[in-house]
């Protein structure tokens, strides 16, 4: 019969009855086969802790683990058991894949994703394995730089990332400005732009075509016209012939000096102190510079009551409306007219009675006095408010003839001081002597003008009040037949 190999190796089988060879040597070249090419496929799914290898497990060289880690897994080779095995972890999970031996000894963890060599010699001295190390990894300390793909148990890449810091020798910048200087703006900080004169350069990113660099300061640099006071002319262009450069501060007397052009050779706003108004604002229609203490407003004029402004171009146009009144002579209301805020008021309080003579006597009948009067001004006044009015009722004629009311201006819902003029006394019959009422007199508030009315006489007594008949007293009997007191008046006019 033909000879036969071992599935792994390729070493010879000699076929039974062979002359040297017999059964129990074929078994063992297989053996012999399986340790060094055979292969086991060990599965960690739901398995915890150590798990004991059979000699069908261990006997291969390599030992392929798959499955899922749910713990932490150690595969034991028993005790007594040597030999060499390649082992590699193909799990998944974040548990702990490992090999020892019964005999005694540490585990050798197997990382994930690697195949590591391990061996024993079935002794205490335990699993051993040649492989140092099961993981790569970078790091760095350069400042502003930063590592990924690290580390490396299999297979990778390891990169780095950042901008490198001035503490590591870069710049720390990640953009740059163009033709601009890369400069020290700290003692750790580097920049981009322009050099500043701290650092020798200009501190400019411009130049003025033509112009020149000079220190606007201890530390700043500026292009343009050279300065007076840095040695330059100050101007730009130059004009007529014969130009002078003058000192700092010149004075200059001009005499006869024409063709000074207003509208481009003056600037500036003239000052009151020199004949100006200090203002520089164009005048609209109507508006006129009013003093305010310190120099000028620039306003219109303001309307008072009765009165109308009208503003024109170049002209202001006042009209006044005239006077208006309205007479109370009896009792009511007065509402303060639209645009009025200022008020006369003239105040009369009515006259007294005229005195009849005793029946079949030959008895004097006296006049009554007239009615006091008051003239009082009023301010700060609000339009459509009122002020309530009392006017008084003359007195009544008879032997002793009543007196007359009193007329009065007081608060509605625009809050004034009251002002109250009295009425006249009546007059009174007598057989000899004075039987006229008594003039009467202001007796609330403190009106501009008070007047106390005339005492009544024997006769009959005329108007006393701006030649209004209104508070004069009644007529006694002595001539003709005897009459009541006027009633009394009050007079608004604006």
């Amino acid at each position: 019969m033909a000879t036969s190999y071992t599935p792994n190796k390729a070493i010879g089988e000699p076929a039974l009855s062979d002359t040297g060879w017999g059964t129990t040597v074929n078994t063992s070249l297989s053996q012999i086969d399986t340790a060094f090419g055979g292969s086991t496929s060990l599965n960690v799914t739901a398995l915890s802790g150590n798990q004991t290898l059979s000699s069908a497990q261990y006997a291969p060289l390599t030992l392929n683990v798959s499955g899922v880690l749910t713990a932490n897994v150690n595969y034991v080779v028993p005790s007594a058991v040597g030999g060499q095995w390649m082992v590699y972890n193909g799990t998944s999970g974040a548990f702990v894949l490992s090999i020892s031996s019964a005999a005694g000894g540490s585990a050798v963890t197997v990382p994930p994703g690697a195949l590591i060599n391990v061996s024993c010699d079935g002794t205490a001295s335990g699993m051993r394995t040649t492989q140092s190390v099961s993981s790569v990894a970078f790091s760095t300390s350069l400042s502003g730089l930063t590592v990924s793909g690290s580390p490396i148990t299999s297979s990778g890449t390891i990169a780095l990332s950042g901008i490198l810091g001035t503490t590591s020798g870069g710049t720390g910048l990640t953009s740059f400005t163009s033709g601009g200087a890369i400069y020290a703006s700290g003692t750790t900080t580097l920049t981009s732009g322009v050099l500043p004169t701290s650092g020798g350069g200009t501190g400019l990113g411009s130049f003025t075509s033509g112009g020149a660099i000079y220190a606007t300061g201890t530390t700043t640099l500026t292009s343009g016209t050279l300065p007076v006071a840095s040695g330059g002319t100050g101007v730009t262009t130059s004009t007529g012939t014969g130009n002078v450069v003058l000192s700092s501060g010149p004075t200059i007397t001009l005499g006869n000096a024409t063709g000074l052009p207003l509208t481009t050779g003056v600037t500036g706003t003239l000052p009151i102190a020199n004949g100006g108004t200090g203002l520089t604002t164009t005048p609209s229609n109507g508006q006129i510079d009013i003093g305010n203490g310190t120099g000028f407003t620039r306003a219109t004029l303001t309307a008072g009551s009765g009165i109308t402004i009208t503003n024109g171009v170049g002209s202001v146009t006042v009209t006044s409306a005239g006077v208006s009144s309205q007479a109370f002579t009896s009792t009511g209301t007065f509402t303060i007219p639209v645009g009025v805020t200022a008020v006369k008021v003239s105040i009369v309080g009515a006259g007294g009675g005229g005195s009849t003579a005793f029946s079949g006597c030959s008895a004097d009948g006296g006049s009554g006095g007239a009615g006091g009067s008051a003239i009082t001004y009023l301010t700060s006044l609000t339009p459509g408010n009122t002020i309530a009015v009392t006017v008084g009722t003359g007195g009544a004629t008879g032997i002793l003839a009543s007196n007359g009311g009193s007329s009065s201006i007081a608060s509605g819902t625009q809050t004034i001081t009251t002002v109250t003029a009295s009425g006249g006394t009546g007059g009174s019959s007598v057989v000899s002597g004075s039987g006229q009422g008594s003039g009467g007199s202001v007796t609330a508030g403190s009106p501009t003008i008070s007047i106390t009315g005339v005492s009544g006489s024997l006769y009959p007594v005329s108007p006393l009040f701006g030649g209004l008949s209104n508070g004069s007293g009644g007529r006694g009997n002595t001539v003709g037949t005897a009459t009541a007191g006027r009633s009394g008046l009050v007079l608004f006019e604006w």
